[in-house]
């Protein structure tokens, strides 16, 4: 079961819940981040996907598009 947060700057990143449970553990100063950065949200209100996300999103997606450059 993965988790999508969105932190205070506007970042969403996803990790699982047992990492999450594991991250309870460290204080709040000395966590920098958690899990992958799979976009952020422009101050307009759009979400820009990171290239790194791709990875994890066709895991999951349902239909698989091959495309030829």
């Amino acid at each position: 079961m993965f988790t999508l947060r969105v932190c205070v700057q506007y970042f969403s990143y996803l990790y699982s819940e047992s990492n999450m449970r594991l991250a309870t553990n460290i204080a709040k100063d000395n966590l920098i981040a958690l899990g992958t950065s799979v976009g952020k949200f422009t101050k307009s209100g759009k979400f820009h996907l990171t290239i790194h996300a791709l990875d994890y999103l066709a895991q999951h997606a349902k239909v698989r598009i091959k495309y030829d450059i």
